[in-house]
């Protein structure tokens, strides 16, 4: 139930865990991603400076704990982690195969910041909004905390159902709308979607909307875009060209623009683009967040310790789109020669203040020296190395192998090991991968 006036909204989750591991369970472990928006967090999502100055100077965010119960029960719990960002709820023993429920009430606080989680000029962001299931495997539970740029996420799909009250002057765009009504000055909207990684909302005032009822209910809310239409049809052209890699398993997908520091942001059968955009580069980053759909939500991955894996196919995707649509002005030899040439004057940059320029897209997050060596790394190298694949195999080949990459790795988390088994047929991927992470030999 979100409350605008205030900046607060109050929710309740009833989560059903399904121990699909090979080891009786008899704990679980839950992110926490909205502290990092409290004021004097550790592992912050943003500098204060990125905070929004209002009336009442900086606003901060964060969640609240209420009450956490296991089957029914209430349950003692501890919020711990690396910094105040992980939720410790003892269970009843759950052996492999059985099932068993948490219940968590919690409130909310929306910070003054354009991010995923916040409120900005004419948007409210939920992305990452709830407590969620911390990933785990043979080396425990995944409690990496949130860091300042990058994905910092690490999920398992699920089947959702969200019911959401918001003021009625108020819009809610999210993915996945089974029903809607207006009572008692309040705004009720009901949401169902199954296998997606993650549920994400946006609310504004002054939201419009427009969709696309053909392949799949696709629908486009804004409210600063001179060319709404266009922003549309790129988004149900990108759904349809994408499904050469695998088909689209959802009945529905949502772009919406938001206010957001970045040019946008990928969830389950939705996406964010900023409102600050040119046409042109909106087109970009809706091809772009689209194709997380298939790398990032339907593929999974390690974004924090394998975020090549998403963001340099995200952007492989991207480049493939504007080379079979050559109306939108570009093409992948565009794309490719614009990222050399971006690179190359970040690279003079980087020797210049760090003593050398290093692309190795494989390291973790907190490796990285800043948000360019990042992006210029897990983006823009790794999609040249796919490019280069792209053209060394031939069209059909690479399409073939990620067919496989997607069949085989559907709605799991795959890494850079199935990646490379998914090309063996075609190329020695893994070769690749070293060639253009090695410092000596980089493509640079």
């Amino acid at each position: 139930d979100f409350n605008a006036e205030e900046g607060k909204a109050s929710c309740s989750m009833e989560f059903d865990y399904v121990n699909n591991s090979d080891m009786p369970q008899s704990m679980l472990k839950f992110h926490l991603y909205p502290n990092a928006f409290r004021e004097g967090a550790k592992y912050p999502a943003a500098d204060p400076s990125e905070f929004i100055i209002t009336e009442k100077g900086i606003i901060y965010g964060g969640i609240d704990i209420v009450s956490v119960k296991n089957d029914g029960q209430e349950s003692g719990y501890v919020i711990d982690g690396l910094d105040y960002d992980i939720l410790t709820v003892p269970i009843n023993e759950t052996y492999p195969g059985e099932k068993t429920s948490v219940s968590i009430e919690f409130n909310l606080k929306l910070p003054a910041i354009r991010h995923r989680f916040g409120t900005a000029e004419y948007s409210v962001n939920f992305g990452n909004w709830y407590p969620v299931l911390c990933a785990s495997d043979e080396n425990g539970w995944d409690i990496t905390p949130y860091l300042d740029y990058g994905d910092p996420f690490c999920g398992e799909t699920a089947d959702y159902k969200v019911s959401v009250t918001c003021p009625a002057e108020y819009v809610a765009a999210g993915s996945g709308e089974k029903d809607f009504r207006t009572e008692g000055g309040k705004n009720h909207t009901e949401y169902e979607l199954e296998n997606i990684r993650d549920f994400a909302l946006a609310f504004s005032k002054h939201y419009k909307k427009l969709t696309d009822s053909g392949k799949y209910n696709i629908s486009y809310y804004y409210y600063n875009d001179r060319n709404p239409g266009l922003s549309l049809e790129t988004a149900v052209k990108a759904v349809n060209t994408f499904e050469a890699f695998g088909k689209y398993r959802y009945p529905c997908f949502t772009v919406a623009q938001t206010g957001f520091s970045e040019g946008g942001m990928e969830y389950g059968a939705m996406v964010t683009v900023t409102d600050t955009l040119d046409s042109e580069t909106t087109q970009y980053v809706i091809v772009h967040e689209t194709a997380h759909q298939w790398w990032y939500n339907m593929v999974g991955n390690d974004q924090v310790r394998e975020a090549f894996l998403d963001e340099g196919l995200t952007e492989f995707s991207t480049a493939y789109f504007f080379e079979l649509h050559n109306e939108y002005g570009s093409s992948m030899d565009d794309i490719t020669y614009n990222a050399k040439t971006n690179m190359e004057a970040y690279a003079r940059l980087a020797e210049k203040y760090y003593g050398e320029a290093c692309f190795d897209f494989r390291r973790p997050l907190n490796e990285y020296k800043n948000p360019y060596d990042y992006s210029f790394s897990c983006y823009t190298n790794a999609m040249l190395m796919f490019c280069e694949a792209y053209k060394e195999i031939g069209r059909e080949a690479f399409i073939k192998a990620l067919n496989n990459y997607y069949e085989n790795n559907l709605f799991r988390r795959a890494t850079v090991y199935e990646l490379c088994c998914s090309f063996e047929n075609y190329i020695d991927l893994n070769a690749l991968i070293s060639k253009y992470c090695d410092f000596d030999k980089n493509a640079v």
